[in-house]
């Protein structure tokens, strides 16, 4: 009853975010033909991101970050000089190392700790949805923006590795599928950055963008785990 519950949660979730980037995509598409300046309108364009990504869980006692990298099409739309809203499609690579220990018990009884360090590999796709406010400075165009974001699962996977050779041969693994996982993410995004245009209508792009869960994407020793990351992205746009 409780995972159909959940079902119908997502594909409602789905619905509404879908809603929600097409009208936003319509009426940026039909306005962009009224935008006759650099400042104003439809513009869209390419973008990287490099930053760190991390997982937080009630059943990970030490968890260190892992690189995270992203990259895909970004596209706003200016109703005027200081407010917009933008969209991106992008593929994201995530996730963490958390360090634990497995614990085994000889003929006796007596136990023994195996510390491993696993690495958790996500990979994403991310769709996040932004209101943006800037300020004119004499051609640049410092800005801020926030928003939810859609993310849908391509992979994730887990890398066990213990301490101890022996132990490791029998029962360390790589790229291991994770079970009990989330198809959908959704998160909160903001940050701030600062966009400069050119004479040739382009606009070139620098911003720190930090992104936090609001869903958890699987479910370890049965406890939720979440991914969040914060990284610097730049590009351009048309």
């Amino acid at each position: 009853m409780e995972k159909n519950l959940e079902k119908i949660r997502i594909v409602n979730v789905r619905i509404f975010y879908f809603k929600i980037y097409l009208n936003v995509f319509l009426a940026a598409f039909l306005s962009s033909f009224q935008a006759n300046a650099q400042d104003e309108g439809f513009h869209y364009g390419g973008k990287f991101g490099i930053g760190e990504s991390t997982v937080s869980s009630k059943s990970f006692a030490t968890v260190n970050s892992k690189l995270m990298l992203s990259g895909g099409i970004t596209a706003d739309h200016y109703f005027n000089e200081y407010l917009g809203l933008g969209m991106d499609f992008l593929l994201i690579s995530k996730g963490a190392k958390v360090d634990g220990f497995e614990t085994t018990y000889d003929l006796l009884g007596n136990p023994k700790n195996h510390t491993y360090q696993s690495t958790y590999q996500l990979f994403y796709t991310e769709i996040p949805l932004m209101v943006k406010l800037r300020a004119n400075l004499g051609g640049f165009y410092p800005k801020v923006f926030a928003g939810p974001s859609a993310n849908f699962k391509l992979s994730a996977s887990e890398t066990r590795v213990f301490d101890e050779p022996e132990y490791e041969a029998n029962h360390g693994y790589s790229l291991q599928k994770l079970d009990n996982t989330s198809t959908a993410e959704y998160a909160m995004n903001y940050g701030a950055g600062v966009d400069i245009p050119d004479r040739n209508d382009r606009v070139y792009f620098v911003e720190l963008k930090i992104s936090r869960s609001m869903n958890y994407f699987a479910k370890i020793n049965a406890q939720e785990v979440k991914s969040n990351y914060y990284g610097i992205f730049a590009g351009y746009k048309f």
